[in-house]
């Protein structure tokens, strides 16, 4: 599960030739974060309309980030080839 440099990677990913666009995973990961499902779901969790940050914890503690690294590991728009 380990890849170059002591990474942590999926095993679907090491299957993508090319280098991640990190950029652009990141950039679709925090519109992701702060978009209106995450902050209505945010929102019902901590009973007010969430912050920035109250939304950006939400994501993050309820495995957001792990559900889209699965979502997008083959997704060629996040590599570079």
């Amino acid at each position: 599960m380990l890849g170059n440099g002591g990474r942590v990677m999926f095993e679907e990913e090491r299957q993508v030739n090319g280098e991640r666009d990190l950029a652009a995973w990141n950039q679709e990961q925090i519109a992701e974060m702060l978009g209106d499902d995450n902050r209505y779901f945010a929102g019902q969790r901590f009973g007010h309309s969430p912050t920035k940050q109250e939304a950006v914890r939400h994501y993050v503690e309820c495995g957001g980030p792990t559900d889209f690294a699965r979502r997008n590991a083959k997704n060629p728009r996040f590599y570079r080839s």
